[in-house]
């Protein structure tokens, strides 16, 4: 008997769909709870392949289903593209969409691949260009994202209606996150430095504490390490290299007197540059610490979202395998399973879900599961697309099947500012050379670190509506794209033909298992700059790689719906452009001066350059919090509203959505802890007798 045989047509106390950050905190406080939980999985298990040298303990034995779990892309250099290529998500063969076009998706990938890892979804519309990049595997996105927990400032939560997350949800977010996942530390530096942790700290050093910009006082909490004391620029050597790039421009253009907004009324001051608390683990010497625990701690090899080999990060996958092995409790996980819609079980007590399961082989079983409580965590794409079909579908049949959902469904969908942008050549220029080392700019060498290490926020307008907020972080690339970025930012920047053939080379190269660079070339150890040569760190430790969020008033909303063939599609309004929102601009402004400060050449993403396309990364909303059912898909309790109901505010009882599909604007921040900072809200009602 298969696993998918074993949950066909049973009941479950609850049933969560999807395994990301607004599952896990479900499930495993249902779990702990005492309830018998069934997560359903679109993707499959994900590991790590080399792990640390020392395992802390023989491996556990696998659990059901986790014996066809695939490995993260590898090698760290050029070939490991090609597995990358291999690790792409993709539902419908690409060549049906060239012969029968009624059978697609808008996912973008070279060939069918429903085991794969890393989803890419474009949407083109005539006022909005959106690329969602997103993943399919249990654990959702915390195994391609960057680890960044930050708390959106006060203003920003009262705008777009998060005003009843409170200091003490962020607070009771780290206190889960450090329960199941292990403690947030900062890494910014090159090498672990102990001795720069302050021994005694005091409230200020912690930035999780506390919500910006409000009235709380913040404290010392246990699950977040205190900020390191390297700030003065005698001690910056000690950072990572485009950490001090960044630390450094910015004190530039402050020292210039600020950043120059069009329509702002003065230069814009900055807050202070921090180094951003990561679900990553650092080294510790205290005994029982994470670090002594698992022996790993991160090795800066500059991986995160290529999969961490040291098994370094904070991945939902490992929280999920611990509740269910170490803790024994009654979780049961059914990957690669689609669910199709959701309606209410015969009698009207519960739900069922409809699920198609490939997990057998490539031939989808179909089968009901059926729970009391359903809380929908498919990611913010898939839980719009689950409850619009499953709204469909009641107004198809009349009000026989699916389910009457708020006609505000689909509607809210925000880039959450996502801006993506370069500084090319940065380095030590003629200008900087009778500089004293404490003031040179220095190479940023991007391929070393976290993704993300460093960063710091921007606000225009502070004191008025048409407030701005800009949070800036350093980026890293990791090396198995440093030769991809070596051709493809001239070819982008300066349209140099001889990088966009060998780009079309690589690419040709790739799709037919081949390595995509080829080294034709002998090796010359009297020529430093031989280019076949060349190490990946090399190749790009000019490149600064800027990551962006922003958020502002009269954001550009997209609205989700289905086409005839029941495919996700977006649109925006001609009245708000998405590209046209002042945001970007403001974005645009802050690392065209950032580069210059820097002494380098700044370069806008390609896709926007060309086209005004955004790449998102943290897409959120379309099932939007709000007051009643005109307004938004759920409560703040992230109760699903009924739309059939005389009542605007009537709720189907017992659904929710707990992911970043709930959240009804831009953040400005990674929305990572403000998701399980609401999914916490939410289960503090839904999990209570």
């Amino acid at each position: 008997m298969s696993l998918f045989d074993d949950v066909d047509n049973q009941r479950f106390d609850a049933i969560v769909i999807g395994s990301g950050f607004g599952g896990s905190v479900a499930a495993s406080r249902l779990a702990k709870a005492g309830k018998r939980v069934l997560v359903i999985e679109r993707g499959t298990w994900w590991s790590n392949p080399e792990g640390p040298g020392l395992a802390p303990k023989p491996p556990a034995p696998q659990l059901p289903g986790q014996e066809k779990q695939q490995y993260w892309p590898r090698p760290n250099d050029a070939r490991g593209l090609a597995y990358l290529l291999e690790s792409i998500y993709k539902e419908i063969d690409p060549w049906w969409d060239l012969w029968n076009p009624r059978i697609h998706d808008n996912d973008l990938g070279p060939k069918q691949n429903r085991r794969g890892l890393y989803r890419v979804t474009r949407f083109s519309s005539e006022h909005g260009k959106v690329d969602v990049v997103s993943s399919s595997a249990v654990g959702g996105g915390s195994l391609i994202y960057s680890g960044v927990n930050l708390i959106p400032t006060r203003p920003v939560l009262d705008r777009i209606g998060l005003g009843h997350l409170t200091t003490d949800s962020f607070r009771s977010a780290g206190k889960w996150m450090k329960d199941f996942r292990g403690r947030i530390n900062k890494l910014n530096t090159k090498v672990p430095v102990p001795g720069a942790i302050p021994k005694s700290p005091a409230p200020g050093d912690f930035q999780l504490s506390v919500v910006p910009e409000s009235n709380d006082a913040p404290s010392t909490p246990s699950y977040e390490m205190a900020n390191p004391s390297i700030q003065a620029n005698e001690d910056d050597y000690l950072l990572l290299d485009r950490a001090r790039v960044l630390k450094r421009s910015r004190a530039r253009v402050l020292s210039n007197g600020g950043f120059k907004i069009d329509g702002a009324d003065a230069p814009v001051e900055a807050g202070p540059f921090l180094p951003l608390p990561l679900s990553i683990v650092e080294y510790d010497p205290d005994a029982g610490s994470d670090s002594d625990r698992t022996h790993a701690f991160c090795l800066r090899e500059g991986r995160c979202i290529g999969g961490c080999l040291p098994s370094a990060r904070h991945t939902l996958y490992k929280s999920l395998q611990k509740l269910i092995q170490d803790q024994k409790l009654s979780i049961v996980i059914l990957p690669e399973t689609k669910v199709s819609h959701l309606s209410k079980s015969q009698g009207g007590s519960g739900y069922g879900v409809h699920v198609e399961s490939y997990f057998d082989g490539s031939k989808p079983r179909r089968g009901v599961v059926r729970a009391d409580k359903v809380f929908v965590a498919a990611g913010c794409l898939s839980t719009n697309e689950i409850l619009l079909r499953t709204q469909r579908l009641h107004t198809k049949s009349g009000g026989a099947q699916g389910l009457a959902l708020a006609p505000a469904l689909g509607r809210g969908f925000s880039t959450n500012g996502d801006f993506f942008g370069f500084a090319r050549g940065v380095g030590d220029p003629p200008e900087d050379a009778a500089l004293p080392d404490t003031d040179r700019m220095g190479k940023p060498n991007p391929t070393v670190g976290p993704i993300n290490s460093s960063g710091f926020h921007v606000v225009v307008d502070k004191p008025s509506a048409s407030r701005i907020d800009i949070h800036v972080e350093d980026a890293g690339i990791p090396e198995m794209f440093a030769r991809l970025m070596r051709e493809l930012l001239p070819a982008i920047d300066e349209g140099d033909l001889d990088s966009v053939l060998e780009l079309a080379r690589a690419a040709a190269r790739t799709l037919i298992g081949r390595p995509p660079f080829s080294d034709s070339a002998r090796p010359n150890p009297k020529k430093s700059d031989q280019e076949e040569f060349l190490t990946e760190r090399e190749l790009i430790g000019d490149v600064f790689f800027f990551n962006v969020m922003g958020a502002g008033p009269h954001e550009p909303l997209g609205t989700f719906y289905l086409d005839d063939e029941d495919e996700l599609q977006l649109r925006y309004e001609k009245e708000a452009p998405l590209a046209d929102w002042r945001v970007f601009a403001a974005i645009e402004a802050v690392l065209e001066q950032l580069a210059e400060k820097m002494n380098g050449r700044f370069a806008v993403s390609p896709f926007w350059r060309h086209e005004k396309r955004v790449t998102v990364v943290h897409p959120l909303g379309g099932c939007g919090i709000g007051a009643n059912r005109r307004e938004g898909t759920v409560d703040s309790q992230g109760r699903v509203f009924d739309g059939a109901s005389a009542s605007e505010t009537a709720i189907h009882a017992g659904l929710y959505v707990v992911d970043a599909a709930a959240i009804p604007g831009a953040l400005a921040v990674n929305p990572t802890f403000t998701i399980v900072a609401q999914a916490n809200h939410v289960l503090d009602s839904a999990s209570a007798p």
